[in-house]
């Protein structure tokens, strides 16, 4: 499954009961993202948090993903 956002692709690996997401976004931040609501909705929640924090970078707590299920 394959999430395309604004500048990002977000590669979902299915696991029992969770999903761990690994995403690339722009110049090369990698992000590891935990998704914690696991239901079949519209919208996946979960928390970001940045592999490697640089200078200066900013990213929102919770991030919302629309996907087509």
């Amino acid at each position: 499954m394959v999430v395309s956002m604004i500048s990002t692709k977000v590669f979902m690996e299915v696991t029992q009961e969770r999903f761990e997401v690994v995403a690339g976004v722009s110049q090369c931040q990698n992000l590891r993202l935990i998704i914690l609501d696991v239901q079949k909705v519209s919208v996946i929640r979960f928390v970001a948090k940045l592999k490697k924090n640089g200078p200066g970078t900013k990213l929102p707590a919770k991030l919302n993903i629309p996907i087509n299920l």
